[in-house]
């Protein structure tokens, strides 16, 4: 709600998309609206973060069971992988120019 629009683009603008790829429903809630690939960009690194710091306590966290650690670490470096979170955040950048 107080986020720029870009926070929730990142979420469906076709790249690590999968709520809406196109953006046609974002676009049909916003109207036209110029966007600004720099926040596009930041927002990602942001979730990136956000996810490499979450899957690193579960996998380090003692208290959870092996199962739970070895998902986690699973997890962890999935977010690396050439379709995922940190990749997209390079892209955005990438856009920048």
């Amino acid at each position: 709600m107080y986020a720029p629009r870009e926070r929730d683009l990142m979420f469906v603008s076709g790249d690590i998309a999968d709520l809406d790829p196109t953006g046609e429903d974002f676009y049909a809630g916003y109207g036209e609206v110029a966007i600004d690939r720099a926040l596009i960009a930041y927002y990602r690194f942001d979730w990136g973060l956000q996810e490499v710091a979450d899957y690193h306590r579960r996998v380090f966290d003692p208290a959870l069971g092996e199962r739970t650690r070895a998902a986690a670490l699973e997890h962890l470096v999935d977010l690396f992988g050439p379709e995922d979170v940190v990749a997209a955040a390079y892209r955005a950048d990438e856009e920048i120019g």
